[in-house]
């Protein structure tokens, strides 16, 4: 997959993290963190019912300047996570945007990767969520609207 394809997958998956409702999850099943579970998911809920289409396309733009930078630099691989709180690449591309950064505002526990392979070939990947798999994301794993579908998430 070219460097732009693949680059266009991973920051759509972010955006999707932005627009859509997400289960945020640390992989604990204890009460406790299962209620802090629970907090975090209406938090994010809360949150993104206020972000604009107008930032989510900024997220958008700034993401992809900053992924682009990294692989004009001369990068192999470009590492973004959340594990409670997102990492300076994501949380700067959403602070200029003017999209509001807590705990709250990415899923935790959520990665992705971009590796390049050969000269002309670089394979995005996820890990949606704690002690899940690596996914590589491909643009069947998205509705037409842009909402991420995690194949390896059972429907309850």
């Amino acid at each position: 997959m070219t460097k732009e394809h693949a680059t266009k997958l991973i920051v759509k998956f972010w955006r999707n993290t932005l627009e859509f409702e997400e289960v945020c999850s640390n992989g604990a099943t204890d009460k406790v963190n299962v209620l802090t579970n629970t907090l975090a998911s209406l938090s994010h809920l809360r949150q993104i019912c206020s972000i604009t289409n107008e930032q989510l396309d900024n997220f958008e733009k700034n993401l992809t300047e900053c992924i682009e930078l990294k692989i004009a630099a001369g990068v192999s691989s470009v590492y973004n996570d959340v594990d409670y709180n997102p990492d300076k690449m994501l949380r700067d591309s959403a602070t200029r945007a003017g999209i509001d950064v807590n705990m709250s505002t990415f899923p935790f526990k959520t990665n992705t990767q971009l590796d390049k392979t050969s000269e002309d070939d670089w394979i995005p990947s996820v890990k949606n969520g704690y002690q899940k798999e690596w996914l590589d994301l491909t643009d069947e794993m998205f509705t037409p609207e842009g909402k991420f579908i995690d194949p390896s998430r059972k429907e309850i």
